[in-house]
């Protein structure tokens, strides 16, 4: 399920992170978009999130990513294996924010899923504020090293 959402004010619209606990992915800003994992993922549920991410990403030169697995069960083999997939072909993915609640367990899977996919940037956060937060920072940096580039040329 693809939810639009737009928002005028520059940065990512807090109240846009509290959704309505649909699984699916969200689009919260230009660039920055919230998955939620569903509590029992399966392999069908995922490829439908790698065409809909795809298909809001496609005309991007980068994007953010807030992964709210908090609520999500152990994917199983076949699902970590497209996971792992899926990310590492995604150049475009500047930041990956995963939100993982208080959930060590998943947590420490959830790293060690992501140390296999590579992916340029990530952040391992509690809470979607939190990953909000951070991806805001990331925006700043990569915005403030485009400028500097540019300067420098």
């Amino acid at each position: 399920m693809i939810k639009l959402h737009s928002s005028s004010a520059p940065g990512i619209n807090l109240s846009e992170l509290s959704g309505d606990g649909s699984i699916g992915v969200s689009q919260i800003d230009d660039d920055t978009f919230l998955w939620t994992e569903d509590p029992n993922p399966n392999l069908e549920q995922l490829q439908a999130f790698a065409r809909d991410l795809t298909g809001l990403t496609i005309n991007l030169e980068h994007y953010y990513l807030i992964a709210d697995l908090s609520k999500a069960g152990r994917p199983d083999a076949p699902v970590r294996s497209f996971l792992v997939e899926f990310f590492r072909q995604q150049t475009k993915l500047a930041h990956l924010a995963v939100v993982t609640g208080d959930n060590m367990v998943l947590s420490i899977a959830a790293r060690f899923v992501l140390s296999q996919i590579g992916v340029r940037s990530s952040s391992f956060n509690k809470t979607r504020a939190q990953a909000a937060h951070i991806i805001e920072d990331t925006k700043r940096h990569d915005r403030q090293q485009e400028n500097d580039s540019r300067s420098s040329s």
